[in-house]
């Protein structure tokens, strides 16, 4: 038996194949969370995702590492904040801490490790500012389909 208690906003897509891991973990409205994304919302760290979010497949949200100076391989978590209107790419990697700010767009296969400036696009590995984005954002997402 499975037990889900994140909380999830209205017109919001969860499609199949999605880790969940732990219960802190807030969706908005309007969002996708395609197929293969894992979001680690373990201990006390939280994964709060804005609205109008759409996060391509294979994308992995970690809020929970480990301290590479401990000598016990002491665990931390940190929030990931992800607010409206961002755009994740395809397999990007977002590391503890990091907030995306509005209308962030990261490109496919980007390892995030420092928060972004609203309506910036940034990629790479590590993820720098490429440009900034339009700020005229009019679309909702609201995508749900069969058997994905």
């Amino acid at each position: 038996m499975y037990r889900f208690l994140i909380t999830i906003g209205s017109k919001s897509s969860i499609l199949m194949n999605v880790t969940i891991r732990g219960k802190n973990i807030k969706i908005g409205t309007n969002c996708v969370i395609n197929s293969g994304c894992l979001l680690d919302g373990r201990g006390s760290s939280k994964i709060i995702i804005g609205n109008n979010v759409d996060i391509a497949p294979f994308v992995k949200i970690w809020s929970v590492d480990h301290n590479p100076n401990s000598s016990i391989h002491e665990a931390r978590s940190k929030d990931v904040i992800i607010e409206d209107n961002c755009w994740v790419a395809s397999s990007v990697i977002i590391l503890p801490g990091i907030t995306l700010a509005e209308g962030t767009v990261v490109a496919a296969g980007s390892v995030v490790v420092k928060s972004t400036e609203p309506y910036s696009i940034v990629g790479g590995i590590p993820a720098k500012f490429i440009s900034n984005r339009n700020r005229d954002i009019e679309y909702k997402h609201f995508w749900r389909p069969w058997f994905e």
